[in-house]
């Protein structure tokens, strides 16, 4: 048989209890790797609810005989009863963080509503980090076009953390998107007087001096 791949399967057929006793695939074994061709032999067959189960299956190199890998099953159940919900796909529990992130997000066009949001979630929740997930949201409001309302909530960011290089280049960032290179470069150099080391400052600041 050649399958929709293009690869060529063979099947063996006991020829007096009409099992499927093994198969030959011809196929790369690593996806960039020559063709192997190997044989998969089933064996240990056994009458599970009137089905007959091969409870053994090993795969050999035909070349060599060699057993590449070998699946050998223990019981195997019959029209058991599984519970529905195990065919539904997962379902995705969102942390409060993720919840306040998204909020952010989805509030992006109204500054009035981005410093409540931020002000609420911290009043009632001061034990949640929240630096770098303000900093992402910062950043993608700032590529949807909203430069001025991305700017609000990093400079809140920056407010909450101040000692932190990367709230004071995420400001820098939003100044900069705005054409306010000025400002973006005092914040680049604040970021850079927190920490020298800290690469991104370092390179948008080179970029600015150097228009």
């Amino acid at each position: 048989m050649t399958l929709p791949d293009g690869f060529s399967q063979s099947y063996f057929i006991d020829s007096e209890s009409f099992l499927l006793v093994a198969q030959r695939h011809v196929a790369p074994f690593h996806a960039f790797g020559d063709p192997v061709k190997t044989e998969t032999r089933f064996s240990d067959f056994r009458k599970i609810g009137g089905v007959v189960f091969a409870f053994n299956s090993g795969q050999y190199d035909i070349s060599s005989g060699k057993l590449l890998n070998e699946i050998q099953w223990m019981t195997i159940k019959v029209n058991d009863n599984v519970p529905y919900k195990w065919f539904l796909p997962p379902v995705y529990e969102r942390t409060i963080l993720q919840n306040y992130l998204e909020q952010l997000y989805q509030e992006r066009s109204d500054s009035v509503a981005i410093k409540w949001t931020f002000n609420n979630f911290n009043r009632f929740h001061p034990d949640v980090n929240t630096e770098q997930g303000i900093e992402f949201i910062g950043y993608q409001i700032l590529k949807m076009g909203e430069e001025k309302n991305a700017l609000l909530l990093l400079k809140l960011n920056q407010n909450m953390f101040p000692k932190s290089a990367v709230a004071a280049f995420g400001v820098g960032r939003a100044y900069n998107t705005l054409g306010d290179k000025a400002n973006a470069r005092t914040e680049f150099k604040k970021s850079l007087a927190l920490d020298p080391n800290y690469k991104r400052s370092q390179d948008a600041l080179k970029s600015i001096e150097a228009n």
